[in-house]
């Protein structure tokens, strides 16, 4: 994720989850939002 070309949301779209899912993760691991 921290590397990855695309958006969260577009990433979330194709693993089949939520952004919601995707947000927390990112926060647990943490990676900051994109501005």
């Amino acid at each position: 994720m921290r590397y990855a070309p695309i958006s969260p949301a577009e990433a979330a779209k194709q693993l089949g989850l939520g952004r919601s899912t995707v947000y927390r993760e990112m926060r647990r691991m943490g990676i900051s939002r994109p501005a």
